[in-house]
Parts: C-alpha cells; sequence; structure tokens
C-alpha cells in the first residue's frame, strides 16, 4: 500500500509535488497501487517512484519524469505520456491500451507483457526495450525508433520463409473481399487464374490499405458473419507487399493463386 502521505501531495498537483521532493532528494517516491486516476502529473519528477499497479487511468503525465519508474502492472490506459521520460522505467504487464506516448523516450524499459493496443507512439524511443509478449496491435508507430518488427509481429517471420505458403481470404457471398469489391475470388478459384495488385501499398505503418488483403485463419473464422465463405490461398515470399507491423492477423499480397474453398462445418466454422 502507498505511503498516505505521498498520496496526498502528490494529488495537489505537479508544482506541490516537484516543490516536496525537491525537499526529500533521497526519499523514493511510494505510490504502490497509488489511485491516480485522471490526476495532472505534467512534468512531476516521479524518476525511480514505486507505482506498482497504480491506478492511472487518463492521467495526464505528458514531459513527466519517469526514469527508472516501477509501473509494473500499473493500469495506464487512455494517459497521456506525450514526450515523458521512461528510460529504463518497468512497465511490465502495464495497461497502457489507447495511451498517448507519442515521443516518449523509452530506452532500456522493460515493457514484457505490456498492453500496448492502439496506442500512439509515434517518435517514441525504444532502443534496447525488452518487448517479449507485449501486445502492438493497432498501435501507431510511425517515426518510432528502436522497434524490431521480428520481435513485436508473429507474422513477420513469414518474409523469411521459402517455398509455397498459404493463407486465408475471407469473402462476401458475391466472391468479393469484405472490404473492398471489385476481383471475383470464386471466378478466380475456378478458373484457375492468379489474382494480381501490383500496385498493393507497401507500407508496414498502415495497416488496411490497397492489395490482396488476407489472413490468418483465427482471423477469417472472428471475422466470419453469415454467409460468408473462407478461401485458401498460395503465394511465396515474394509475393508479400506489406506485413503491417500492429496487424491482428491480416497482411497484403502483390498477387495469389485461390487454392480452395475451406470447408467451415468440416473445422467447426461459422457460428
Amino acid at each position: 500500500m502507498a505511503l498516505s502521505e505521498h498520496v496526498d501531495v502528490i494529488q495537489r498537483g505537479p508544482a506541490v509535488w516537484n516543490e516536496w521532493r525537491d525537499a526529500r532528494t533521497e526519499e523514493r517516491p511510494d505510490l504502490l497501487g497509488a489511485k491516480l486516476r485522471g490526476v495532472d502529473l505534467r512534468e512531476a519528477r516521479l524518476a525511480g517512484a514505486d507505482m506498482v499497479g497504480a491506478d492511472m487511468r487518463g492521467s495526464h503525465l505528458s514531459r513527466a519524469d519517469l526514469r527508472g519508474a516501477h509501473l509494473a502492472d500499473a493500469d495506464m490506459r487512455g494517459a497521456k505520456l506525450r514526450d515523458a521520460n521512461l528510460e529504463g522505467a518497468t512497465l511490465t504487464g502495464a495497461q497502457l491500451r489507447g495511451a498517448d506516448m507519442r515521443g516518449c523516450k523509452a530506452a532500456d524499459a522493460d515493457v514484457t507483457a505490456a498492453d500496448l493496443r492502439g496506442a500512439d507512439l509515434r517518435e517514441a524511443d525504444f532502443t534496447r526495450v525488452e518487448v517479449m509478449d507485449a501486445v502492438f496491435t493497432d498501435a501507431k508507430l510511425r517515426g518510432s525508433v528502436g522497434l524490431n518488427p521480428y520481435r513485436i509481429q508473429p507474422l513477420y517471420s513469414r518474409r523469411l520463409e521459402v517455398g509455397p505458403q498459404i493463407a486465408y481470404k475471407l469473402i462476401t457471398p458475391s466472391g468479393e473481399g469484405t472490404f473492398a469489391g471489385g476481383i471475383d475470388y470464386l471466378e478466380a478459384l475456378a478458373t484457375g487464374d492468379v489474382v494480381r495488385i501490383p500496385e498493393a501499398n507497401t507500407d508496414e505503418f498502415e495497416a488496411c490499405a490497397a492489395g490482396i488483403n488476407v489472413a490468418t485463419l483465427v482471423w477469417a473464422l472472428n471475422e466470419w458473419q453469415d454467409g460468408y465463405r473462407v478461401l485458401e490461398v498460395a503465394f511465396a515470399a515474394e509475393d508479400i507487399a506489406a506485413i503491417p507491423w500492429t496487424s491482428d492477423g491480416k497482411f497484403r499480397l502483390f498477387r495469389c493463386r485461390v487454392a480452395r474453398e475451406i470447408d467451415l462445418a468440416s473445422i467447426g466454422g461459422g457460428r
């Protein structure tokens, strides 16, 4: 449990907190499990603070000094951390879904098993960050540095595979894709023709864009609706246009061959 004095002071705002902290430079802030939801902590000096399990949902932490802070299992969903300094911070298991972390400095931080879904991480520095089991689905990463797509996107290994690969295409009853029409995939299945979109978007920071959008079987089954069908498509690594770093199971191809239709009843698909 956090020290009540520390919680009382920080709830008065960053100016009061920083003055109090300056008078106690040797004292480690104890905010363990503190209830700080929506609190204004802009530019607060919280380096080395123990904030494990703290509730900071929607808190304002822009430009805060959180170097070496202990934030494991903290709930920071929707928090504003723009330009905050998180260098060396421990964020294992932290909830950062939808957080604004644009321009934050997080070099040498540990975000193991953190939930960063939908977080805005543009221009953030993740140099030497530990990302094992962290979830980046739908996060915004353009301009960020230090992240390796092979470590944060399971699909990225497909770029290294040699030989034929397969993926799945979810189609409407008319045979077109569920997001963009224009190609009859059922006709391609019947004729054996190769489907081609040579101008497919290659930007891997764009989650949805032009191209032959295919996915894992898990994604296709989860997005299935009554009347939809699932096709298996074949391609090779050189046919891949883009594997978005924060994809939830989708990627884009320049070309593929429609191999067969999946019998959903045989695999317990549909609903």
